[in-house]
């Protein structure tokens, strides 16, 4: 009897065709790199590329200083839409600045208090009184003029056009990714054009800003006149109305409340390109906030910063009290004659006010109780400088530089063009993948290849240190209601003060560089993320909840396996808007020390350098579409299955 010999062998782990696919694209990136560093012509982008577009624009606008008074393009057209914006915004400014002190106070008490919102009045009247009673009510009536005239106008031109893609199936598919690409283009690329046609002052300033603005009513007037109920609009046909009594009487009455919100989004991205706006000499509280940034005056840049958001604060009460219904039923006869009682003693108290020129306010606290702040500011400076000198270099030396020569110089250029196509195809297709691959081409050809992976690394760290804070606790927040209500004021304020306010103590500690930048630019874009991903988080169905905690789950188990995952696509979303604010920082790191980009863009507004101008807008633009794109189709991926009906 033969002893047979069984040979046992192990059997081979599957490949999955996922994992096939990730090995192959691996080893085209390296396939390239590598033939790249071999044959050496890849190194960086062609010297002439830097020429190609920067040369015709600087000659377009030397055309234009030559031509602007005799060329009916600008005589007839740009010049009257020119002298249109500054006599409004000289005309309201002249009105606000005539009122007594107490003026505009006392008007946004009456609006608002009609409502019977009375502690809404009270603050909007406090809110209008403080830049005052600290010394800075010129600047704040520039600022709160600059914004009313700008969205004014942007809501001219956005409802008529909202209505038209709400009516107009075709015109709404044409305007859409246009307005995409407006929603994502950084504020500061809309100043290039606009100093391009209107020169420097505060009309580019308001064009800017309009331009800027325009997408949330344009896109909120559209939703809110197609979620108009259709039985209502069947009835009012049924009834014989025509279809512009019904666009007039049925739709936009009731799309008031969205077309409200987006008047109220405006305002509030009008805000956020206040003080951008001062680098093109649109004064204001944004020239007050460069000018504490220059003297590193920590104090009186916050002082500013509660400036504006006191500008923000009587804006939205203004807004919401137009559409917002008053809690206790329908206003009493009683009430209504209180209120116009209230309205004409307003009206005598500011015709006598005006008589008298009352307009000086009657105690300047003036800006110096902040110089504490700066004092504390000075001694965490003294006192911890040998650490935060030692976090600085440390930083620059073992992270930034690094990953900075990788991403600029190591890594070659077409490895960048191929994983953008790559990581396009495999989020969305093809389309997304030629858009990839054709912007970060782009952005080389614009002869800013080096400063682009500059910034790509600032953005990059900046987008990581914000989500590892901000999305624990927007986690935190939609899981707990008092917790959000919490921090719901302090994320208002976040979100209102300028950007710039953030970087002076942070200079002040860490001296002008990219680290006060970083920091500045995690600030900035904190409460987005927090906001973005505690409402994905209270999304998630308790019907899914409830049963996971039937079936024995713990809390744990809930947080990881059910939350998190159905709440994906909100996360997405946050680190969607993270990159964009982030991206919105780029110059005021610049303005800082911190090279790159935005370094480039300020030396454009300084020197006039219209072409230089355009070549980085056009990087910054397309930079933040890639990105944009990238994870906006990540989130549309990780939206979860739909329950079958």
């Amino acid at each position: 009897m033969s002893n047979s010999v069984v040979l046992r062998t192990r059997a081979l782990p599957t490949v999955r065709p996922w994992q096939r696919t990730v090995a192959a694209c691996a080893g085209a990136l390296i396939a390239v790199q590598l033939i790249c560093r071999s044959i050496g012509w890849f190194d960086t982008f062609p010297d002439t590329f830097d020429t190609w577009i920067s040369r015709p624009f600087d000659s377009f606008y030397d055309w234009v200083l030559d031509n602007q008074f005799t060329s009916p393009i600008f005589t007839r057209f740009f010049t009257p839409m020119s002298d249109a914006i500054k006599w409004m915004i000289d005309t309201f400014t002249g009105y606000v600045l005539a009122l007594p002190w107490y003026g505009v106070a006392a008007i946004a008490f009456v609006v608002i208090a009609r409502t019977g919102r009375w502690r809404m009045a009270t603050i909007a009247a406090v809110a209008a009184l403080v830049p005052g009673l600290v010394g800075l009510w010129e600047p704040t009536v520039d600022t709160l003029v600059l914004m009313l005239v700008a969205v004014l106008i942007a809501v001219a031109i956005g409802v008529p056009l909202g209505v038209i893609a709400a009516l107009d199936r075709r015109f709404e598919r044409f305007l859409r990714p246009v307005l995409d690409a407006m929603q994502t283009i950084p504020a500061a690329a809309y100043l290039v054009p606009a100093v391009m046609f209107f020169t420097v002052g505060v009309v580019p300033a308001a064009v800017a800003t309009i331009i800027y603005c325009l997408p949330p009513v344009v896109r909120l007037t559209t939703l809110g006149i197609r979620g108009v109920p259709s039985d209502t609009v069947e009835a009012g046909t049924v009834f014989g109305s025509s279809r512009r009594q019904i666009l007039f009487k049925v739709q936009l009455p009731q799309a008031v409340p969205s077309i409200a919100t987006g008047v109220n989004q405006t305002i509030n991205m009008a805000l956020g390109i206040v003080i951008i706006a001062a680098f093109v000499g649109a004064g204001g509280l944004g020239q007050e906030a460069l000018e504490m940034l220059r003297q590193r005056r920590t104090g009186r840049g916050l002082v500013v910063g509660l400036c504006v958001l006191c500008v923000a604060i009587l804006l939205d009460r203004l807004c919401r009290s137009f559409v917002e219904r008053r809690e206790r039923g329908t206003t009493t006869t009683s009430e209504h004659r209180r209120w116009m009682l209230m309205a004409v003693a307003a009206i005598v108290l500011v015709v006598v006010g005006r008589a008298a020129h009352w307009t000086a306010f009657p105690h300047d606290f003036g800006v110096k109780w902040a110089d504490s702040v700066d004092t504390a500011v000075k001694w965490v400076r003294d006192t911890f400088h040998d650490q935060a000198s030692w976090l600085n270099d440390t930083f620059i030396r073992e992270v930034y530089v690094p990953l900075k020569n990788w991403v600029g110089t190591t890594i070659r250029w077409p490895v960048w063009v191929l994983l953008a196509a790559i990581l396009g195809y495999a989020v969305r297709g093809w389309r997304l993948a030629l858009f990839g691959a054709v912007s970060v081409f782009m952005i080389g050809f614009t002869g800013l290849w080096l400063p682009s992976s500059e910034t790509f690394v600032q953005v990059s760290i900046s987008v990581v240190i914000a989500a590892l804070i901000a999305i624990p606790v927007g986690i935190w927040a939609g899981r707990h209601a008092r917790i959000e209500s919490m921090l719901s004021p302090v994320l208002d304020a976040f979100q209102t003060i300028p950007s710039v306010t953030y970087i002076i103590p942070f200079v002040m500690i860490f001296d002008v560089g990219v680290v006060p930048g970083i920091i500045a630019s995690v600030i900035y874009a904190f409460a987005a993320g927090v906001r973005v991903t505690a409402l994905g988080i209270k999304q998630v169905p308790e019907v899914t909840v409830e049963a996971a905690t039937t079936f024995g789950a713990t809390g744990r188990q809930l947080l990881w396996g059910v939350r998190i995952p159905l709440a994906l696509s909100a996360i997405m979303l946050a680190v969607n808007q993270l990159i964009l604010m982030t991206i919105a920082m780029v110059i005021i790191v610049g303005l800082n020390g911190g090279g790159a980009l935005g370094y480039k863009l300020v030396e454009s507004f300084q020197r006039q350098l219209i072409g230089q101008g355009v070549e980085v807008a056009l990087a910054l633009t397309l930079m933040a579409m890639v990105l944009d794109r990238l994870t906006q189709a990540l989130a549309a991926r990780s939206q979860p299955p739909s329950a079958p009906a």
